[in-house]
């Protein structure tokens, strides 16, 4: 299901569409969040670059991938660690402010 996710966030124009709304991708985006837990410490970064990538709104992911990746930044590249940093603090006040 994951490798799906990342073909579909490679397709061209696929940020054109809101992929919370659709009934397959939308699933997907469950079925992740209710199975968090098996998703492996060094994956978490890749995941929240894909979830970003596909626009998911899911805002249990959110605080969860926020929680996980806040615990761990010690062990991020400085570059990734950047990227993180600048794209955490745009998302977050969204997400955290409800």
């Amino acid at each position: 299901m994951i490798e799906g996710l990342k073909y579909l966030s490679e397709v061209p124009g696929q940020e054109k569409h809101d992929w919370n709304e659709h009934i397959w991708v939308s699933k997907a985006f469950e079925h992740i969040v209710k199975n968090f837990n098996r998703i492996k410490r060094k994956d978490f970064l890749s995941m929240y670059y894909l979830m970003k990538k596909l626009n998911c709104k899911h805002s249990e992911f959110w605080k969860k991938t926020y929680s996980i990746i806040e615990e761990n930044l010690y062990e991020l590249y400085p570059s990734e660690f950047e990227k993180f940093f600048l794209r955490y603090y745009k998302v977050s006040d969204e997400y955290f402010s409800k």
